[in-house]
């Protein structure tokens, strides 16, 4: 009885010194609580990345100066291509938390997803035995929505919290709980091919007097290497670097690995009408003309040097066009267009010589005549791949590696100014 009574009395009181501690994070700033970040380069991995602690990002005001940010740039550091990162953070998220979050997610557009949590049971002192079902609920769930090509990385917890100062007399009591849920977190990884567990050790400190970007550098550093190992020992990543299969003109080719098995189900009606509901909500925000998309659309055509260039939204039937330079805004069939080809990959889709693929040559003969093509996909927020922004020439021509990784770069550009416009609740038409 004495034994229950004093896990109680110490879990209240560590819970009353975590809320109203002079030395609380809580006061910190922080940015939103979801964002997406970019690392540029070719072909990207895509990481969830879902948590609390440092996952919230506390002490800076963008997620690019926090951990998910850092944890982008290192990994593509790391791996040679690009790096999307979304990610998802709250205070005190635990094992249950996330599993809402993640539920709510389209697991098919990532890779990895990493687990930061267990910081806030570890203070609360909780049994072994709760974080071992709790964590073993939320591993199974993913893993049984998840595509098997998915990876699961639950980041280990330090020997003391980082985020929060403890009084001396209770340390040994959270050492013993950090280390328990680290032991149940090993043994549950261990079990279960997809799922990794990441030790985690940074250097311990005042967290309030170094919270910031250089501390979250150090301990994405810390996870990164790991990240990357998985990534790169990924089954898509079993070939040749990543530009080489990118010109194989079908992303939807088995034989080319570097094409992940997400597209969108055309089979599925009802997913294709999920898409065809996000593309509507987001062309209703951005139905009317938009001077910052058209510079950057134009600033494609005169970077790359082509003959036009444009953004397309890919309706049930045809495309629409929302902006261009160089070429007409006509409607085109879905079914003869190339941004179709490209919505069902998550990467750069090139024809480098339409003449030389029976698929596309009628493309070549046309009055205006498409030698070569390059579109990169453009999301909704929720995932969904919505329409293009593409680039054309009359002749062919070679499409390198820094080409595709600035071409992610303006499509990702045109993305947030879609994204901004849908938050503005501009526009009032429909696509």
């Amino acid at each position: 009885m004495f034994g229950y009574l004093g896990h109680a009395c110490a879990v209240v009181i560590l819970c009353v010194w975590h809320a109203l501690s002079p030395q609380s994070w809580r006061r910190l700033p922080q940015p939103a609580a979801t964002a997406t970040v970019h690392a540029p380069g070719v072909n990207a991995d895509r990481i969830l990345l879902v948590g609390s602690g440092g996952t919230v990002g506390y002490g800076v005001l963008s997620h690019d100066l926090g951990i998910a940010g850092h944890l982008a740039r290192r990994v593509s550091e790391l791996t040679g291509r690009g790096t999307d990162v979304d990610v998802i953070g709250a205070q005190g998220m635990g094992p249950a938390g996330a599993q809402t979050v993640i539920s709510g997610a389209r697991l098919s557009r990532y890779d990895v997803v990493v687990l930061n949590i267990g910081g806030f049971e570890a203070l609360q002192l909780t049994p072994r035995s709760r974080w071992r079902r709790k964590l073993a609920a939320l591993l199974d769930s993913i893993i049984a929505a998840a595509p098997d090509s998915l990876s699961i990385v639950t980041v280990g917890l330090a020997a003391l919290p980082t985020l929060v100062p403890i009084p001396a007399r209770f340390e040994p009591f959270v050492v013993s709980s950090t280390d328990g849920i680290n032991d149940e977190s090993i043994a549950l990884a261990a079990a279960r091919p997809q799922v990794t567990f990441l030790p985690f050790a940074p250097r311990r400190g005042d967290f309030l007097a170094t919270a910031g970007s250089d501390l979250y550098a150090q301990w994405a550093a810390l996870m990164a290497p790991t990240v990357a190992m998985i990534l790169d020992t990924h089954a898509v990543h079993s070939a040749d670097p990543a530009y080489s299969a990118l010109h194989s003109g079908d992303p939807l080719d088995s034989a080319d690995p570097l094409h992940r098995a997400d597209p969108l189900n055309w089979t599925d009606p009802e997913d294709e009408q999920s898409r065809l509901r996000a593309l509507r909500e987001l062309g209703r925000a951005n139905r009317g003309p938009d001077q910052r998309i058209d510079r950057v659309v134009a600033n494609a055509r005169d970077l790359f040097g082509v003959t036009g260039a444009s953004l397309n939204f890919v309706e049930s039937e045809h495309l629409w066009v929302g902006a261009a330079s160089g070429i007409r805004r006509d409607n085109v069939p879905r079914h003869e267009s190339a941004c179709d080809v490209t919505i069902r990959s998550s990467h750069v889709y090139v024809i480098e010589d339409t003449a030389a693929d029976d698929r596309y040559a009628a493309m070549s003969k046309l009055v205006d005549p498409v030698r070569f093509y390059a579109g990169y996909p453009l999301q909704a927020p929720d995932g969904h791949r919505v329409g293009t922004l593409c680039i054309v020439d009359r002749e062919p021509r070679v499409f390198s590696g820094a080409d595709i990784s600035l071409l992610r770069d303006l499509a990702l550009q045109v993305q947030a100014l879609l994204w901004a416009n849908l938050e503005a609740g501009f526009g009032t038409g429909t696509p």
